[in-house]
């Protein structure tokens, strides 16, 4: 571990990928053998991922697969919980990449952290949150587009900033 370089006054809001709220929320569930488990590549928490047929989650499945008939029903926020992400990377201080063939928790309601990888104009709480399949980014505030799906999440903290860590959730709040 490297040598602290910063203090922080006051502990952070949350991290993302974790839970916002206590509020209801609901696994999607694969109905197969493999439930829940990280394809071959690796898995983030903190972002969209797709429940593909045969059981597993990936975040990056390209926009093919996330808009076939069907596949709105498969997608889901992966979760960050205790364990499920290894830090593989030599000297590395953390990690959100779950590895192939490590279970994942995939959810299709509830309140959760996300950092905003990209914001268009100036969202405010309620703003659609758009995952981009291919490359896995959330961009908050922005409209579908032919490349990019909207995931039925709300913004629900009161602003947003790129790269920032942001509230959203799915629970009609």
């Amino acid at each position: 571990m490297a040598f602290p370089n910063r203090v922080a006054v006051n502990p952070a809001i949350g991290i993302e990928g974790d839970f916002a709220s206590t509020n209801p929320r609901q696994f999607i569930v694969s109905g197969t053998p493999n439930q829940r488990m990280v394809a071959g590549a690796t898995c983030l928490a903190g972002r969209f991922g797709l429940l593909a047929s045969d059981g597993t989650i990936s975040t990056t499945p390209g926009y093919a697969a996330a808009s076939a008939a069907g596949a709105a029903t498969r997608i889901g926020f992966v979760h960050r919980y205790m364990g499920a992400a290894l830090i593989t990377a030599f000297l590395g201080e953390s990690s959100m990449q779950i590895q192939p063939g490590m279970a994942a928790e995939l959810f299709a309601t509830g309140d959760f952290f996300a950092r905003a990888t990209a914001v268009t104009g100036t969202p405010v709480r309620g703003a659609s949150v758009i995952w981009n399949p291919a490359d896995g980014s959330l961009n908050i505030g922005a409209t579908v587009s032919g490349t990019t799906i909207d995931t039925g999440f709300k913004l629900l903290s009161e602003t947003a900033v790129a790269g920032g860590l942001v509230m959203i959730g799915k629970n009609g709040a």
